[in-house]
C-alpha cells in the first residue's frame, strides 16, 4: 500500500475576515458603509446577517451547523460578559460611548438571533 502524504489544505477562495471588523466600526457611522472585507459577500455591517456568516462557512468547507453553534456560542459568551467590560471601562474613562456600543452590540446580536 503506498504510502499517504498529508497536504495542506487548499484555502478558501473567501478569507475570512476578523469578527473585529465588526464590533469596531459600530458606533462610527461615517464607516458604516464599509468594512476593508467581506463577510458571506456583504461589506455593509448593517446587513450582516446570518445568511452571510452561512455563505462565508460554506465557502471555508464548514457545515452550516458548526457555523450555526459557533455563532451560538459566541454569541452567548458576549452577551454574559458585556456588563462586566462595560463597567470596567466606565469605571477607567467614562464616556457616553458605550450606551452606543452596547446598543450596537444587541442590535448586531438580533441579527443574528435565528443562529
Amino acid at each position: 500500500m503506498p504510502e499517504r502524504r498529508l497536504r495542506p489544505a487548499r484555502a478558501p477562495d473567501h478569507a475570512s475576515p476578523p469578527a473585529c471588523n465588526i464590533v469596531s466600526i459600530a458606533v462610527y457611522p461615517a464607516f458604516w458603509k464599509r468594512m476593508a472585507m467581506k463577510i458571506g459577500g456583504e461589506y455593509n455591517p448593517r446587513y450582516v446577517a446570518l445568511r452571510h456568516f452561512l455563505r462565508m462557512g460554506e465557502a471555508a468547507g464548514l457545515s452550516e451547523r458548526l457555523v450555526r453553534a459557533e455563532i451560538r456560542k459566541v454569541s452567548e459568551a458576549s452577551l454574559r460578559a458585556l456588563p462586566d467590560a462595560l463597567d470596567e471601562v466606565r469605571a477607567l474613562q467614562p464616556a457616553e460611548v458605550y450606551h452606543d456600543i452596547a446598543k450596537g452590540f444587541h442590535a448586531r446580536r438580533k441579527q443574528l438571533a435565528d443562529a
